[in-house]
């Protein structure tokens, strides 16, 4: 699906969280009240943010493994940038 970016839009997040398949992580107490289906994440090398709950299996408690990759990482835009949307997770 394509889309044109109707604004410009700069990151600033510099190191957002990213994980690989398998990853073991640990999750928050509970899901974004203002975002459902995010849920705070800290990977082993201390590195946390907002993940989609769908691609984390919570194995013991509060330690969960990624049944998927995953990058917060935001585009720089620009108005009237071309995109391609791949995937939409959660909104």
């Amino acid at each position: 699906m394509q889309r044109v970016a109707k604004q410009a839009h700069r990151s600033n997040y510099p190191n957002p969280i990213s994980f690989v398949v398998g990853a073991r992580l640990v999750v928050g107490g509970r899901e974004s009240d203002e975002f459902p289906g995010w849920i705070w994440t800290c990977t082993d090398d201390g590195n946390a943010g907002w993940a989609p709950t769908s691609i984390i299996e919570i194995c013991d408690g509060r330690i969960g493994r990624a049944t998927e990759a995953y990058t917060a990482r935001e585009l720089n835009t620009d108005v009237g940038d071309a995109l391609v949307v791949i995937r939409e997770l959660n909104g």
